[in-house]
């Protein structure tokens, strides 16, 4: 059963003791049992993170940045993921994804963006310091991911 996505079953229906069988439409069955979209998304979900770019910022210049004037920051991912196919639950499925940060700064500044940012002279993420000393920065960036199947329809990645 390795490398299969399963096998096609017939669905059958009875509405009632006496009344016929009615085929009313086919599945298909894979090696852990049936599979259905809550199985299917919760599967996804949980192998999704594992699929994306990691996170690795860093900044131009690296140390020693002097006040007042710009440093460039890279979140060193791409701002679009996919598309990837990948089986899931037995099931080929194709992901993709967007992403968008937000940038904190010591100082009070946000940004929210969904540029992954540069170096210099073409960056678009950066800040200056008004003081000098130890700055604390954080970036946090959030994936809105979606597949789809066979179907056309795009469902997104919860969580």
């Amino acid at each position: 059963m390795e490398n299969t996505i399963g096998i096609r079953k017939k669905i059958w229906r009875k509405l009632g003791v006496d009344e016929p069988w009615l085929a009313v439409g086919a599945m298909c069955v894979g090696p852990s049992g049936p599979n259905t979209p809550e199985k299917l998304t919760t599967s996804l979900s949980e192998q999704t993170i594992e699929y994306l770019p990691r996170l690795l910022p860093t900044t131009q210049p690296e140390n020693d940045v002097l006040v007042n004037v710009d440093v460039y920051f890279m979140s060193n991912q791409s701002n679009y993921f996919g598309p990837k196919t990948v089986v899931v639950t037995g099931i080929p499925v194709t992901l993709t994804a967007t992403s968008s940060w937000v940038w904190k700064f010591s100082d009070g500044t946000v940004i929210n963006t969904t540029n992954p940012g540069g170096k210099y002279p073409d960056g678009q993420i950066r800040h200056n310091f008004k003081t000098k000393g130890l700055q604390t920065i954080s970036v946090t960036t959030t994936w809105n991911a979606s597949w789809k199947t066979n179907s056309k329809e795009s469902i997104p990645v919860p969580g």
